[in-house]
This record gives C-alpha cells, structure tokens and sequence, in this order.
C-alpha cells in the first residue's frame, strides 16, 4: 500500500512538471513584447512612464544603418507598413542596451518608445523576411537566405546617442 501511495506521489509529481514546468521551458508562456526600463506597454508600443512632453521620431527604414538622437530624447521609432517596393521587411527588431526586444506585425504600423539616458553607439538588430517579383510580375514574400542569397534574414546598423552638450551658464551656475 506504501508503494502504491509512493507510485501515486511520484505521477502527481511528473503531472505537475508536464502541465506547468515544460511549457514554460519550450517557451510557450512568453511575453512577444518587451519594452525598455522606465516604459509601459500600451497597446502595441513601449510608453515612458508619466511622459506628456516632445518626442523625436525617427522613421525606421532599414536601407540606412545609423540614425542619431541626443541624450536625455524620449525617442520614437516608427516602423510602417511595408509598401510594394520595400524589399526587406522587418519581423523584429532588438536594441539591447535600451532593453527593447519586439516581434513587428508585417501588416500594421509599429512604433517602439524608449528614453535616451545613455550617450554612446549602440548596436540594434532586425530579422525578417525579403518580397520579391517573380516571373509573371508576381510579388511573393520569401525567407532571404534561401532566395536572395543573402546570409540570414537580418539587418544590423547603430545607434548614436549624443552626448547632452553642458552650457557655459551651466557650468558657471554649477560652480557657484
């Protein structure tokens, strides 16, 4: 009768890792959108907490690969619909240092809002995927390695944030 109570536990035991544990593990308890310290998600974008003022918008088009804001920006980053010419179109997009990692919709606008608080060059990265005409003049949008040749289906470019320039008057206000 022990053993069998033994047996009994040892199930409930494996149930319990089967049902909860394991599906976490494999991932299918995720969060697809991650937004930086200091923001909230709000629908399908990243909002600073308590922010009403100015932002700087930046319209993410991935035939560049540097964009430039200056510390101390709540800064925008609008990601559009892909239109018929776009040959890459973006499915993700990573910013690290801003702790920004998020799935895009290839068929709605995206935008993603983080605060600028550090100067320096940052590395962000971008997956997706890459339209393409084929014979007849037909558009099929395809995995680019496969079809273009291209090495992964990915984008990578920086980031500069400007350092915030201190005033003279500043400085002499400072040091009264």
């Amino acid at each position: 009768m022990d053993s069998l109570v033994h047996s009994m536990d040892q199930i409930g035991v494996w149930l319990l890792v089967i049902v909860l544990v394991a599906p976490i593990a494999i991932g299918l308890y995720t969060d697809d959108t991650s937004c930086g310290q200091g923001t909230v998600l709000e629908g399908h974008q990243c909002t600073p907490i308590g922010w009403q003022g100015e932002w700087t918008e930046i319209e993410m088009n991935f035939d560049y690969d540097k964009f430039s804001v200056n510390e101390g920006e709540h800064v925008r980053l609008v990601f559009s619909v892909p239109n018929e010419q776009d040959h890459y179109i973006p499915t993700t997009f990573d910013l690290d240092t801003f702790d920004i990692s998020v799935n895009l919709p290839i068929d709605e606008e995206h935008t993603v809002e983080f605060f600028a608080n550090k100067a320096g060059e940052f590395s962000y990265r971008s997956s997706g995927l890459c339209r393409v005409t084929i014979s007849g003049g037909n558009t099929v949008i395809v995995d680019c390695s496969i079809f273009c040749g291209e090495i992964g289906n990915a984008r990578i470019g920086t980031l500069v944030v400007n350092p915030t320039q201190i005033s003279e008057v500043e400085l002499e206000v400072n040091n009264v």
